[in-house]
């Protein structure tokens, strides 16, 4: 974990010094997912609302896709079923509205998972 978090670190850095706002997003949602796989789901969940905050300020549609998502995810492995169903539906109008396949399958899966567990 220690060695994940210094090597994004210093690619947190590196795109905040170049100004790429698309890589910092990107670095913050992957401190997301480390801290989401590691459980620590306040970190994740922070992490997470910090890099749809940058990939909205500069229009990184897809970017905020992946990680309305991946907050679903989150919120979902909380027990928070009502945050979960939101964040998901966020990321499905988004797809939906720049028509990419692939977010739509990204968020497939998490999508009826929440299904079967608000049925449940």
């Amino acid at each position: 974990l220690e060695d994940a978090e210094r090597a994004f670190g210093r690619a947190l850095q590196r795109a905040q010094r170049v100004a790429d706002h698309s890589g910092v997003a990107r670095v913050l949602s992957n401190f997301g997912a480390l801290y989401l796989e590691s459980e620590a789901t306040d970190r994740a969940r922070q992490y997470f609302l910090d890099a749809l905050g940058v990939a909205r300020g500069c229009g990184d549609v897809r970017n905020q896709i992946r990680i309305l998502t991946n907050a679903g995810v989150v919120a979902m492995q909380v027990g928070d079923l009502d945050g979960s169903q939101d964040f998901l539906k966020r990321a499905r109008r988004i797809a939906k509205e720049i028509a990419w396949r692939e977010g739509l399958e990204l968020l497939a899966p998490h999508v009826e998972r929440l299904r079967r567990r608000l049925e449940s």
